[in-house]
Parts: C-alpha cells; structure tokens; sequence
C-alpha cells in the first residue's frame, strides 16, 4: 500500500513518514494541555503556515526541551538493543548492528 505523500506535518505524523520532527511534536501534543495541544494540532495541519507558525512551533519544541528528551529516549533503546546482543558471537554482523545503533542516536544529536 501506498501512503500519499504528506503536504504538512500532521500528514507526515499520520501517514507514518519519516520526518526530523515527528517525534519532538508527538511528544509536544502529549505534554501539552488539550487547549494548547489542539492549537499546535491546528498549526501543523496548515499546508503553509509560514515562518511566524513555524517559528512558534520550534519555539515550544525548544521550551519543553523535546529534542534532548527524545535523543535520550533514543540512547535508551540504544542501550536496550546493546544489551540485547550481549552473548551473540562478535563478528563483522554484530559490529555493524552496534555501529547502526550509535550512527542513529549520533546523527541527530
């Protein structure tokens, strides 16, 4: 199946694709009082809200700290898929799974 590709974030959230903000907004929308988050809702679903929108959004993104909240979130699973390969042979297979899971958590952080 086939996703249409999304137009604005919420489309992205929805749809399940890859953006660099996803997460930070989910986390947003879950951290917020419902009045604010329906407003973030709101502002994410407009094709072009423009600089003041965005710069809104990014302001509040930064506010509740969201980014270092989700790269630590990322560095635990990180650490849980570390874990899990403990006892599994070292080899080239195994290197590259570590090194996958460090380029991830390093890539955005």
């Amino acid at each position: 199946m086939t996703l249409p590709r999304a137009e604005t974030l919420a489309d992205a959230i929805r749809f399940k694709q890859a953006s660099p903000v996803t997460l930070p907004i989910i986390r947003m929308i879950r951290a917020l009082p419902s009045k604010e988050a329906k407003t973030v809702r709101e502002m994410i679903s407009i094709v072009d809200h423009g600089q003041e929108k965005r710069a809104e959004i990014a302001r509040r993104v930064r506010e509740l700290d969201l980014i270092a909240a989700c790269t630590q979130t990322a560095r635990d699973h990180v650490w849980a898929a570390r874990k899990a390969l403990e006892g599994v042979p070292d080899g080239p297979e195994t290197k590259a799974l570590y090194d996958i899971a460090e380029f991830v958590v390093d890539r955005v952080a």
